[in-house]
């Protein structure tokens, strides 16, 4: 299982290598009709069980060094070849730079966390928050509720639409002129406790759209029938960013993307050992099939 087609909600990340594996003591060489739970079919389940008998993750969970799952997205891109990257049982550090911010989980078997606050540069929006933000497998952008995205849209000179299905219309100088326009700061976590934030930066939060109109990228939880009581996290938010959850200790951090062209020059550097890797990966797997077929 070193290399596999993978699908998260409508995306697929074709033949992606996303897991290497150096000692499996109790690992399956396959899985068939295996359960997968929650967000990702990456999320906890409620009891370590055998993991010969449980889902994939529990299986992979049982043999690194670390009981973390990672994940970084490159593109929402479904024609690309190299989407996004999962790392299991460490933080992942070739994409993303400083070190992870971890928060409680907010909800069993979720990918979410308490929010504090979003600011726009150093403004704080003036309006009360849903309490939690939770990233979500099925979703391409980011959503909230229409009454909070409105006054964060007015605070970055977007037009209100009259249609809760339609987009946040900028002026088209907002978009050729991206690097002047201002950062949105989430803040996570309990207040006096543990807390932790991520940046979006304009390219992260704001696109030409195909037909030429420059646009936010978020859009009311009403479009999707969302629950109100989230921020709702989708593909885009995963762009140029880390999202790492620990399962044994129950919290969720995060970390910045490092630059596109410095993540781009590494991926290069280290496409020939990769190449080496998996030749090398794949005899030891088949020598583990062919003792478990002897009886060894």
């Amino acid at each position: 299982m070193f290399m596999d087609n993978i699908t998260i909600g409508d995306l697929r990340l074709p033949v992606m290598r996303f897991v290497s594996i150096i000692s499996y003591p109790k690992m399956p060489t396959e899985f068939q009709f295996t359960p997968l739970e929650g967000v990702f079919g990456l999320a906890p389940p409620l009891k370590m069980i055998d993991p010969c008998k449980a889902s994939p993750l529990v299986s992979i969970m049982s043999v690194v060094d670390h009981p973390i799952v990672t994940i970084t997205q490159y593109s929402v891109s479904v024609g690309d070849s190299n989407v996004g990257k999962l790392t299991f049982g460490a933080e992942n550090y070739d994409d993303c730079v400083d070190e992870y911010d971890y928060v409680p989980l907010a909800e069993e078997g979720q990918w979410t966390v308490k929010i504090l606050s979003v600011k726009v540069d150093d403004t704080k929006l003036n309006i009360t928050l849903s309490p939690m933000l939770k990233i979500m497998d099925q979703a391409l952008y980011m959503y909230g509720p229409k009454a909070q995205l409105d006054e964060l849209a007015k605070m970055l000179g977007a037009e209100v639409p009259d249609d809760v299905g339609d987009f946040y219309l900028l002026n088209q100088t907002a978009c050729d002129n991206m690097d002047e326009m201002p950062k949105i700061t989430l803040r996570f976590g309990e207040e006096g406790k543990d807390t932790s934030k991520t940046v979006l930066k304009p390219e992260h939060y704001m696109e030409v759209s195909p037909i030429g109109e420059c646009r936010l990228l978020f859009m009311t939880n009403e479009v999707m029938q969302y629950d109100n009581d989230y921020w709702v996290m989708g593909q885009q938010f995963l762009v140029n960013r880390c999202v790492s959850v620990h399962f044994r200790k129950g919290r969720m951090g995060f970390a910045q993307g490092r630059e596109i062209d410095e993540t781009d020059s590494q991926t290069e550097n280290s496409e020939d050992d990769q190449d080496i890797d998996l030749k090398e990966i794949a005899n030891k797997f088949e020598d583990v099939r062919i003792k478990q077929f002897i009886g060894m």
